[in-house]
């Protein structure tokens, strides 16, 4: 049986917020590479929804990108599903951040502050903030990139297994 530690159970109205987006996909990518690890080729995106507690609507638009980034490969019809394109050793967090379009969205809110008009000292320390956190979402995306989905199922699975011992 699947299980994670970790469940996104409550969504806006407008739908998951990019860090929900983020979570979700991995949650799916974690269980294809477990589905395959049981020698199951497709997994269907009710089941997945079933599995991972999710939506099955959303489960299915953010395979639509997992898809586009060439991260899971589909096929429609009775028998259809989705599986992992590459080996889940393959696959980091990085790869699946940018698929859920996670590079696009601007984290620190920082242009947002921008004013036009402003003093010198606000331009000054919006620029400083704008080069500090560019920094931060570097190193954010390093981290990202260093750890694969097999990292993720793998530790999932350890936790479990010690915990009910």
């Amino acid at each position: 049986m699947y299980v994670f530690l970790v469940h996104i159970d409550h969504f806006t109205q407008s739908g998951l917020t990019m860090s929900g987006n983020f979570i979700t996909a991995t949650h799916i990518m974690a269980y294809l590479s477990y589905a395959q690890g049981n020698d199951q080729v497709l997994s269907s995106s009710k089941e997945i929804a079933h599995q991972i507690q999710n939506n099955p609507v959303a489960v299915r638009r953010l395979m639509q990108s997992l898809s586009a980034a060439n991260l899971i490969k589909t096929q429609k019809g009775v028998n259809g599903g989705a599986a992992l394109i590459r080996p889940a050793k393959d696959i980091t967090l990085l790869d699946i951040f940018e698929a859920v379009k996670g590079d696009e969205v601007d984290l620190f809110a920082v242009q947002a502050m921008e004013r036009a008009g402003c003093s010198t000292m606000i331009d000054s320390i919006q620029q400083t903030l704008s080069e500090r956190l560019n920094e931060v979402r570097a190193a954010m995306n390093q981290s990202l990139a260093a750890i694969s989905i097999h990292d993720v199922l793998h530790t999932s699975q350890l936790r479990i297994h010690s915990t009910c011992d």
